[in-house]
């Protein structure tokens, strides 16, 4: 649970620890989390996919 009991002004009370703020974009690249590395996946193909379609097309 991200909760925890800390003692303020001599009574517990429950604070909510929030996890880790996601980066302001979605494409920046990240490569220690599996999303950031899925991405990198998918763009590496589709540059393999745009460039083999080009060079057998034309």
């Amino acid at each position: 649970m991200p909760y925890e009991n800390r003692k303020i002004f001599g009574e517990t009370r429950q604070i909510y620890k929030a996890p880790r703020p996601n980066p302001p974009s979605q494409f920046t690249y990240q490569p220690k989390t599996i999303g950031g590395t899925i991405v990198a996946y998918v763009a590496i193909i589709l540059f393999v996919v745009i460039g083999f379609a080009i060079f057998s097309g034309r």
